[in-house]
């Protein structure tokens, strides 16, 4: 899988998870009315953990850690429907990835 964006993980999901999207000024927004005030919202599930935990358990994507050589940190891979993520520094990006490699062939 070549290396995307953040904008091009962020609009691929927006195919899958979305109904009505759009993308102004490289921010991916869609119509939220399921709150006390309707409105427009940002949808970026890799900086909002809550949304990528509600994609995450939505998706059935489980997550898992390893310990980097020499002490430098973690590295994350997502797993779906058999399909693994290569190790990305940051969870959110590997759990985004997972769900759009499952969606590729829909």
């Amino acid at each position: 899988m070549k290396k995307l964006t953040d904008l091009e993980i962020q609009t691929q999901l927006a195919d899958i998870v979305l109904d009505d999207w759009f993308v102004s000024e490289d921010v991916v927004s869609y119509w939220n009315d399921d709150t006390l005030i309707p409105g427009y919202r940002e949808f970026d599930p890799l900086t909002d953990d809550a949304l990528c935990f509600k994609l995450m358990v939505k998706h059935g994507v489980t997550i898992h850690s390893v310990e980097c050589p020499a002490g430098s940190g973690k590295a994350y891979y997502a797993n779906i429907k058999g399909i693994s993520t290569d190790y990305q520094e940051v969870a959110n990006r590997a759990i985004c990835l997972a769900i759009i490699e499952a969606h590729k062939n829909e």
